[in-house]
């Protein structure tokens, strides 16, 4: 496998190490006496591109690399963009005085400044037109050396690097976890040439020979893995069963099945950064440095991972709705909303993990923006002819029925769903497409509250409807595709049948 990876102008070695299990997570919060012998290992063997984030674990990072003077060997990468320090943690916050203000703590915690700085989940509610110039700042300050973004989407990856140069996103990438794929992501990172650093490669830790746990009950009280669904319920047991593939290919290659994750993980160009809190445990994930996977081996884990779809989802609810983001012609199909465009065509950020169609594109390996589509049309539809219905209603009474004619459903006296069809030309659905489908989606990539991204979509709506309404009697030619009533009618035909 791949030893070492570009990031930026530096020579990373792979893999890499994720910090944060030593203090948060995976129900450890170990001591710098607790923690120095896996760290110490680590700079013995060379793993030395370290992942921490904003807090204790800054703090332990930064008193090992003082106390062993081991500063010139390390590469840190660490995040803003929780408000840790705050009464909820989990707040989310871009805003360029929290990156000015938890720049400053994390070069106090760790007694330098990091080499590299994230963004750790992205803020729907403060535009990257603010963030991604105050994370430059820091760069240009020299406060950081490069800046990236973690758990974004392809848009706004594509948008922000557009802003400034961004060298590095951090997401999950395992054999077990390969949502990115589908998604865009690392089809842009790729292309903008910005590194993909895979957090998670081992699966929360389900990719290794001896998974310690063998019930949902067995984790600890503050595991995070407690309130996953992939390690709850039945889903706990029919992941292990999935595993068990991995092992037998691991046997058959052998080397451990943590190793062989690692090598599959490098060998689709991106750097794996394991966490353990076990010298032991790292020495045996350095080692994947050594694996190396023909082509047949890759297509039989391609053909496992294919066949073997996880059961659950990667997060629980809460931590769920801080990653799935989604714009779509505004239509709110759960999690938070960013909008997401990119030149002429629309981009889900990432389907949440409520709708079913997260489950239908994973299923089906479907791309995103394929299913984009599929939905603005439906998006479309749906809102056409419910716009067009009141219309009918508001021109010809508010009384309708249906009548099982071949004409269809009929508004009682009034008009015809095929007269409608039949008198609205191809420029009309060409218009209201424009009209419905290209403003909302860009109304809800505003940076605005949620509150009013809707308030606005409504005023847009009813707005389109007065404006639609005097224009259908255009269309409908004044009435002329209505049916008249039945005694008219006789009445005309018995004029021109005497003449």
């Amino acid at each position: 496998m791949a030893q070492t990876f570009q990031l930026g102008s530096t020579q990373v070695p792979s893999p890499g190490f994720g910090a944060m299990g030593l203090s948060f997570g995976l129900g450890s919060n170990l001591s710098l006496e607790e923690a120095e012998p896996v760290l110490l290992k680590a700079i013995e063997l060379g793993c030395t591109f370290w992942d921490t984030a904003a807090g204790v674990n800054e703090q332990l990072l930064g008193d090992f690399i003082r106390k062993h003077n081991v500063r010139d060997k390390v590469f840190i990468a660490s995040k803003c963009g929780f408000a840790v320090f705050s009464d909820d943690p989990r707040t989310v916050t871009n805003s360029a005085a929290h990156i000015e203000e938890y720049i400053e703590g994390t070069i106090k915690r760790l007694g330098f400044t990091p080499d590299l700085y994230y963004l750790h989940r992205i803020d729907p509610n403060t535009p990257l037109e603010e963030s991604i110039p105050a994370l430059d700042k820091l760069r240009k300050a020299g406060k950081t050396k490069y800046i990236g973004l973690s758990e974004c989407s392809a848009a706004t990856l594509r948008r922000a690097n557009s802003i400034a140069k961004i060298d590095a996103v951090q997401a999950e990438y395992s054999a077990f976890e390969t949502l990115h794929e589908t998604d865009g992501l690392i089809q842009t990172a790729r292309e903008l040439g910005v590194a993909y650093v895979a957090y998670s490669p081992l699966g929360h830790g389900w990719l290794v020979d001896d998974f310690a746990y063998k019930s949902p009950d067995d984790f600890a009280p503050d595991d995070f893995r407690r309130s996953v669904p992939k390690f709850q319920g039945e889903n706990f047991y029919k992941n292990r069963a999935i595993v068990d593939e991995f092992k037998k290919l691991a046997s058959k290659k052998g080397c451990t099945t943590s190793q062989v994750a690692l090598a599959w993980v490098a060998a689709q160009g991106m750097i794996p950064i394991p966490g353990t809190t076990k010298a032991h445990r790292l020495e045996e994930n350095w080692a994947s440095r050594k694996v190396e996977l023909t082509e047949d081996e890759l297509k039989d884990i391609r053909t496992i991972i294919d066949a073997a779809k996880p059961h659950g989802n990667r997060y629980a609810p809460a931590q769920q709705a801080l990653i799935f983001v989604l714009a779509l012609n505004g239509i709110f199909l759960g999690g938070r909303i960013q909008g997401a465009i990119t030149g002429p065509s629309f981009v889900v950020d990432n389907w949440p993990a409520t709708s079913p169609l997260n489950h239908l594109a994973q299923r089906y390996s479907r791309s995103t923006k394929a299913v984009t589509l599929i939905w603005l049309f439906i998006g479309f539809v749906g809102a056409w002819s419910i716009a067009f219905f009141f219309i009918a209603v508001f021109q010809c009474g508010l009384r309708w029925d249906l009548n099982w004619a071949p004409v269809g459903v009929q508004l009682t006296g009034c008009v015809s769903m095929t007269g409608l069809l039949t008198a609205y030309s191809t420029l009309d659905l060409v218009t209201d497409f424009v009209i419905l489908c290209i403003p909302i989606p860009v109304i809800w990539n505003l940076s605005m509250p949620i509150r009013k991204k809707i308030g606005v979509t409504a005023v847009f709506g009813v707005g389109f409807l007065c404006a639609r309404a005097p224009s259908s009697k255009f269309i409908l030619k004044d009435r002329e595709i209505m049916g008249k009533d039945e005694a008219s009618e006789g009445n005309e035909h018995d004029g021109k049948d005497t003449k």
